[in-house]
């Protein structure tokens, strides 16, 4: 069964951008104080650092109120160090209860895989959670914490429920969501490059695409980066989640492509993809997509 243990995931938004703006050496010592700093927190709150992950930090805590006090504490620590530095930037938290593994010093288990998923989903300023974790929690939580969404994650047959924890009251808008209607059939997205293709809907929601050989849809050019982006189904639509240095290109017509980079878009109709760079059509890198909607007796 393993230990039962709260897993959180807390990273720095954008360190790229950072680099990029604040030059290598401040950009450098802005993370690296970002990350001592949330270590510190960590162990303030009873928890322990299982690892630093480049722009990021592990930990895991015995008790999910630690967690959370944890988690609140970095926002609003982390805040002020960046405002107070000038610099735009902020962190992201994921964290939630389960069964862990712990082997060799790192943890394994749905648990980590669930709280690593919560914290990619997060917004900059955002702490994520779960309801089981949430559940866990005495009740003086009730009044910082809304229902904000169901998440898929991947090798999991049933959905999420995702929880944000707040840790600032100003400006709250008070979500309520209930499960769409289960359908025999769902849309479907197609995605081919040369001879390979791959499908997205309710039944397999994500899939991932980049340069490794581990991805879903593995595209060959040194531009797109190692896991470059994400396909998600949610709520009945298709999101391209980008998460490379170089940006990806969607073109619904040939001549006016749309450039996100580290955002989500939703992607219909059908068109193809440019990962890191613009492309025709008819080259081995591009990426065709295209919706197939149910049908309906």
């Amino acid at each position: 069964m393993g230990d039962t243990l709260t897993v959180l995931f807390a990273d720095v938004c954008d360190s790229t951008s950072l680099y990029e703006t604040l030059g290598n050496q401040d950009a450098q010592r802005a993370i690296g104080a970002s990350l001592l700093q949330i270590a510190a927190i960590v162990q303030d709150y009873q928890g322990r650092t299982i690892k630093m992950l480049g722009d990021g930090v592990l930990a895991v805590f015995e008790s999910p109120a630690d967690a959370c006090q944890a988690a609140t504490t970095m926002q609003r620590q982390l805040s002020e160090y960046f405002r107070a530095g000038g610099i735009r930037s902020g962190i992201k938290v994921g964290l939630n209860q389960g069964a862990v593994v712990c082997d060799g010093g790192d943890v394994f288990g749905d648990a980590v895989n669930v709280a690593a998923r919560l914290g990619e989903t997060a917004k900059i300023d955002q702490i994520l959670t779960t309801k089981s974790t949430v559940s866990a929690l005495d009740s003086s939580w009730a009044m910082l914490v809304r229902a904000v969404d169901r998440l898929y994650v991947k090798g999991r047959r049933q959905r999420v429920d995702v929880c944000e924890l707040i840790w600032k009251q100003e400006g709250l808008t008070v979500a309520k969501f209930s499960a769409p209607p289960s359908t025999a059939q769902s849309p479907k997205l197609i995605l081919r490059v040369g001879d390979m293709e791959v499908i997205t809907e309710r039944q397999q929601p994500t899939l991932t695409i980049g340069r490794d050989a581990d991805n879903d849809l593995t595209v060959e050019s040194d531009l797109a980066s190692r896991h470059h982006a994400r396909i998600e189904y949610r709520r009945s639509r298709f999101y391209l989640v980008d998460r490379s240095t170089n940006g990806t290109y969607i073109y619904l017509t040939p001549d006016s492509p749309v450039f996100v980079r580290w955002e989500e878009v939703i992607l219909k109709g059908q068109g193809w993809l440019g990962l890191g760079e613009e492309v025709d059509a008819d080259v081995p890198q591009a990426i065709r997509f295209h919706t197939r909607l149910p049908t309906h007796n």
